[in-house]
Protein backbone atom coordinates (compact mmCIF):
# COMPACT_ATOMS: atom_id res chain seq x y z
CA UNK A 1 0.00 0.00 0.00
CA UNK A 2 2.90 2.44 1.02
CA UNK A 3 6.90 2.08 -0.11
CA UNK A 4 8.95 4.81 1.20
CA UNK A 5 12.89 4.09 -0.11
CA UNK A 6 15.82 6.27 0.88
CA UNK A 7 13.57 9.82 0.94
CA UNK A 8 15.66 12.84 1.55
CA UNK A 9 13.56 16.12 1.57
CA UNK A 10 13.83 19.41 3.66
CA UNK A 11 12.92 23.16 3.25
CA UNK A 12 15.50 25.46 1.25
CA UNK A 13 19.17 23.79 2.19
CA UNK A 14 17.85 22.24 5.38
CA UNK A 15 17.67 18.88 5.21
CA UNK A 16 14.28 17.28 7.21
CA UNK A 17 14.56 13.88 6.45
CA UNK A 18 17.18 11.77 6.06
CA UNK A 19 16.70 8.74 4.30
CA UNK A 20 13.57 7.25 5.26
CA UNK A 21 12.35 4.21 4.23
CA UNK A 22 8.66 3.01 4.72
CA UNK A 23 6.44 -0.52 4.03
CA UNK A 24 2.93 -0.18 5.18
CA UNK A 25 0.39 -3.46 4.33
CA UNK A 26 -2.33 -4.03 3.19
CA UNK A 27 -4.96 -3.59 6.07
CA UNK A 28 -2.17 -2.17 8.50
CA UNK A 29 -2.15 0.88 10.94
CA UNK A 30 0.69 2.71 11.48
CA UNK A 31 1.87 5.01 13.40
CA UNK A 32 4.47 7.77 12.60
CA UNK A 33 5.95 9.40 15.83
CA UNK A 34 8.46 11.58 17.49
CA UNK A 35 9.33 14.43 18.87
CA UNK A 36 8.22 18.05 17.69
CA UNK A 37 10.58 18.94 14.79
CA UNK A 38 11.80 15.08 13.87
CA UNK A 39 9.79 15.29 10.05
CA UNK A 40 6.78 13.61 11.03
CA UNK A 41 4.48 16.37 8.94
CA UNK A 42 7.44 16.98 6.44
CA UNK A 43 7.34 12.93 5.61
CA UNK A 44 3.40 13.20 5.27
CA UNK A 45 3.46 15.91 3.07
CA UNK A 46 6.29 13.91 0.57
CA UNK A 47 4.21 11.07 0.97
CA UNK A 48 1.24 13.02 -0.59
CA UNK A 49 3.07 14.86 -3.27
CA UNK A 50 2.54 18.28 -1.12
CA UNK A 51 5.97 18.55 -1.49
CA UNK A 52 8.42 16.95 -3.82
CA UNK A 53 11.31 15.07 -2.18
CA UNK A 54 15.23 15.78 -3.07
CA UNK A 55 15.66 12.24 -3.55
CA UNK A 56 14.57 8.63 -3.21
CA UNK A 57 10.87 7.45 -3.80
CA UNK A 58 7.73 7.34 -2.37
CA UNK A 59 5.28 5.33 -3.91
CA UNK A 60 1.86 4.85 -2.96
CA UNK A 61 -0.50 2.21 -3.81
CA UNK A 62 2.40 1.20 -6.40
CA UNK A 63 2.41 4.85 -7.61
CA UNK A 64 5.71 7.01 -7.68
CA UNK A 65 4.69 10.28 -6.60
CA UNK A 66 8.51 11.61 -6.62
CA UNK A 67 8.58 10.69 -10.79
CA UNK A 68 4.66 11.56 -11.46
CA UNK A 69 5.15 15.44 -9.85
CA UNK A 70 2.97 15.02 -7.49
CA UNK A 71 -0.62 12.85 -6.66
CA UNK A 72 -2.42 11.99 -9.70
CA UNK A 73 -6.44 12.27 -10.27
CA UNK A 74 -6.47 8.33 -10.17
CA UNK A 75 -4.24 8.03 -6.94
CA UNK A 76 -6.58 11.13 -5.28
CA UNK A 77 -9.48 8.90 -5.67
CA UNK A 78 -7.89 6.14 -3.92
CA UNK A 79 -6.90 7.88 -0.83
CA UNK A 80 -8.13 9.87 1.82
CA UNK A 81 -6.52 12.68 4.17
CA UNK A 82 -7.62 13.96 7.30
CA UNK A 83 -6.12 16.97 8.18
CA UNK A 84 -5.07 18.46 11.56
CA UNK A 85 -8.12 20.56 12.64
CA UNK A 86 -10.11 19.03 10.25
CA UNK A 87 -9.99 21.64 7.36
CA UNK A 88 -13.63 22.27 6.53
CA UNK A 89 -15.04 25.35 4.83
CA UNK A 90 -16.65 27.19 7.24
CA UNK A 91 -18.54 28.21 4.66
CA UNK A 92 -20.65 25.50 3.90
CA UNK A 93 -22.89 23.09 5.27
CA UNK A 94 -21.67 19.93 6.46
CA UNK A 95 -23.48 18.23 3.79
CA UNK A 96 -21.54 20.18 1.18
CA UNK A 97 -18.03 19.75 3.06
CA UNK A 98 -18.55 15.93 2.75
CA UNK A 99 -19.56 16.51 -0.90
CA UNK A 100 -16.92 18.70 -1.75
CA UNK A 101 -14.61 15.96 -3.34
CA UNK A 102 -17.10 14.31 -5.36
CA UNK A 103 -18.51 17.65 -6.49
CA UNK A 104 -14.99 18.39 -7.44
CA UNK A 105 -14.53 15.10 -9.64
CA UNK A 106 -18.10 16.16 -11.56
CA UNK A 107 -20.81 14.04 -9.54
CA UNK A 108 -24.03 15.85 -9.51
CA UNK A 109 -24.50 17.42 -6.01
CA UNK A 110 -28.28 16.34 -6.21
CA UNK A 111 -27.54 13.21 -6.68
CA UNK A 112 -25.24 10.32 -6.44
CA UNK A 113 -23.04 12.93 -4.58
CA UNK A 114 -25.56 13.64 -2.50
CA UNK A 115 -26.10 10.10 -1.60
CA UNK A 116 -22.62 8.83 -1.30
CA UNK A 117 -22.31 11.90 1.34
CA UNK A 118 -25.13 10.85 3.46
CA UNK A 119 -23.93 7.31 3.81
CA UNK A 120 -20.83 8.60 4.84
CA UNK A 121 -21.97 10.67 7.21
CA UNK A 122 -24.32 8.20 8.34
CA UNK A 123 -21.37 5.48 8.89
CA UNK A 124 -19.59 8.25 11.49
CA UNK A 125 -22.85 8.93 13.37
CA UNK A 126 -23.74 11.98 12.28
CA UNK A 127 -26.70 11.62 9.68
CA UNK A 128 -28.49 14.38 11.54
CA UNK A 129 -26.71 17.23 10.78
CA UNK A 130 -26.40 17.51 7.15
CA UNK A 131 -27.37 21.18 7.21
CA UNK A 132 -25.65 22.73 9.95
CA UNK A 133 -22.22 24.79 9.32
CA UNK A 134 -19.27 23.68 10.63
CA UNK A 135 -18.57 26.34 13.48
CA UNK A 136 -21.92 24.61 14.90
CA UNK A 137 -20.38 21.44 16.02
CA UNK A 138 -18.71 20.34 18.56
CA UNK A 139 -14.67 20.11 17.91
CA UNK A 140 -15.21 15.98 18.26
CA UNK A 141 -18.48 16.35 15.99
CA UNK A 142 -16.07 18.53 13.37
CA UNK A 143 -13.37 15.66 13.62
CA UNK A 144 -15.61 12.98 12.38
CA UNK A 145 -17.21 15.35 9.17
CA UNK A 146 -13.73 15.84 8.33
CA UNK A 147 -13.08 12.11 8.59
CA UNK A 148 -16.77 11.50 6.56
CA UNK A 149 -15.69 13.31 3.89
CA UNK A 150 -12.14 12.07 3.74
CA UNK A 151 -13.27 8.72 3.11
CA UNK A 152 -16.66 9.74 0.77
CA UNK A 153 -14.51 8.58 -2.81
CA UNK A 154 -14.28 5.02 -0.58
CA UNK A 155 -10.35 5.10 -0.87
CA UNK A 156 -8.43 2.25 0.26
CA UNK A 157 -6.03 4.19 2.36
CA UNK A 158 -6.27 6.99 5.10
CA UNK A 159 -3.96 8.91 6.04
CA UNK A 160 -3.98 10.98 9.22
CA UNK A 161 -2.31 13.88 10.94
CA UNK A 162 -2.75 14.25 14.37
CA UNK A 163 -6.63 13.19 14.23
CA UNK A 164 -7.10 13.35 18.47
CA UNK A 165 -5.05 17.07 18.50
CA UNK A 166 -7.42 19.28 20.98
CA UNK A 167 -10.13 16.41 21.77
CA UNK A 168 -11.17 15.97 25.39
CA UNK A 169 -9.86 12.06 26.60
CA UNK A 170 -13.60 10.52 26.15
CA UNK A 171 -14.03 12.20 22.67
CA UNK A 172 -10.34 11.04 21.42
CA UNK A 173 -11.00 7.58 22.81
CA UNK A 174 -15.07 7.65 21.01
CA UNK A 175 -12.86 8.98 17.63
CA UNK A 176 -9.96 6.12 17.81
CA UNK A 177 -12.61 3.09 18.64
CA UNK A 178 -14.38 4.91 15.25
CA UNK A 179 -11.36 4.49 13.12
CA UNK A 180 -10.73 0.81 13.90
CA UNK A 181 -14.36 -0.47 13.22
CA UNK A 182 -14.00 1.68 9.71
CA UNK A 183 -10.68 0.18 8.93
CA UNK A 184 -12.89 -3.44 9.61
CA UNK A 185 -15.97 -2.35 7.64
CA UNK A 186 -13.97 -0.66 4.79
CA UNK A 187 -11.25 -2.35 4.57
CA UNK A 188 -8.79 0.51 4.87
CA UNK A 189 -5.20 0.94 5.46
CA UNK A 190 -4.61 3.60 7.83
CA UNK A 191 -1.54 5.66 8.49
CA UNK A 192 -1.54 8.21 11.51
CA UNK A 193 1.34 10.91 12.19
CA UNK A 194 0.01 11.83 15.84
CA UNK A 195 2.04 12.31 19.46
CA UNK A 196 -1.52 11.29 21.63
CA UNK A 197 0.18 8.26 23.64
CA UNK A 198 -3.04 6.58 24.29
CA UNK A 199 -4.52 7.10 20.52
CA UNK A 200 -1.25 5.22 19.64
CA UNK A 201 -1.52 2.70 22.07
CA UNK A 202 -5.12 1.98 21.34
CA UNK A 203 -4.83 2.14 17.17
CA UNK A 204 -1.00 1.52 16.01
CA UNK A 205 0.04 -2.39 15.36
CA UNK A 206 3.21 -0.73 14.48
CA UNK A 207 5.11 2.18 14.76
CA UNK A 208 7.89 4.41 13.13
CA UNK A 209 9.77 6.35 15.16
CA UNK A 210 11.80 9.07 13.72
CA UNK A 211 14.48 11.68 15.66
CA UNK A 212 16.74 14.58 14.00
CA UNK A 213 15.37 13.51 10.44
CA UNK A 214 16.42 9.23 11.22
CA UNK A 215 14.61 6.50 11.39
CA UNK A 216 15.02 5.79 14.77
CA UNK A 217 12.33 2.49 15.24
CA UNK A 218 10.44 0.78 12.62
CA UNK A 219 8.20 -2.23 14.15
CA UNK A 220 5.85 -3.80 16.24
CA UNK A 221 4.37 -1.18 19.02
CA UNK A 222 4.43 -3.29 22.30
CA UNK A 223 7.99 -4.49 21.01
CA UNK A 224 8.95 -0.63 20.79
CA UNK A 225 7.50 0.14 23.84
CA UNK A 226 9.14 -2.62 25.76
CA UNK A 227 12.67 -3.45 24.21
CA UNK A 228 12.89 -0.28 21.85
CA UNK A 229 15.69 2.01 21.90
CA UNK A 230 15.62 4.05 24.74
CA UNK A 231 14.06 7.40 23.57
CA UNK A 232 11.39 5.39 22.58
CA UNK A 233 10.34 4.04 26.08
CA UNK A 234 11.14 7.13 27.75
CA UNK A 235 9.18 8.59 25.23
CA UNK A 236 6.04 6.52 26.10
CA UNK A 237 7.35 6.32 29.73
CA UNK A 238 7.14 9.78 29.78
CA UNK A 239 3.56 10.49 28.83
CA UNK A 240 2.00 8.20 30.97
CA UNK A 241 2.40 9.10 34.03
CA UNK A 242 5.70 10.37 34.83
CA UNK A 243 6.56 14.24 35.35
CA UNK A 244 9.39 15.87 34.71
CA UNK A 245 11.04 18.81 36.72
CA UNK A 246 13.88 20.74 35.65
CA UNK A 247 17.05 20.50 37.97
CA UNK A 248 19.86 23.26 37.99
CA UNK A 249 22.21 20.16 36.47
CA UNK A 250 19.84 17.58 35.11
CA UNK A 251 16.39 16.44 34.65
CA UNK A 252 15.07 14.09 36.98
CA UNK A 253 11.78 12.14 36.63
CA UNK A 254 9.62 12.40 39.48
CA UNK A 255 7.25 9.27 39.96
Amino acid sequence: MLSVRDLHAGYGTKEILKGISLDVASGEIRAILGGSGCGKSTLLRNILGLETPWSGTARVLGEDLSIAGGASLGLLSRIGVLFQGGALVTSLSVGQNVMLPLVVDGIDPTGAAQELARARLSQVGLENVWGQFPGELSGGMRKRAALARALVREPRLLFCDEPSAGLDPLTSRALDELLLELRESLGLTIVIVSHEIESIKCLAEKILFLQDGLVLYDGPLDQGISQGPERVRDFFERRTGSVQRLKPSTWEIIE
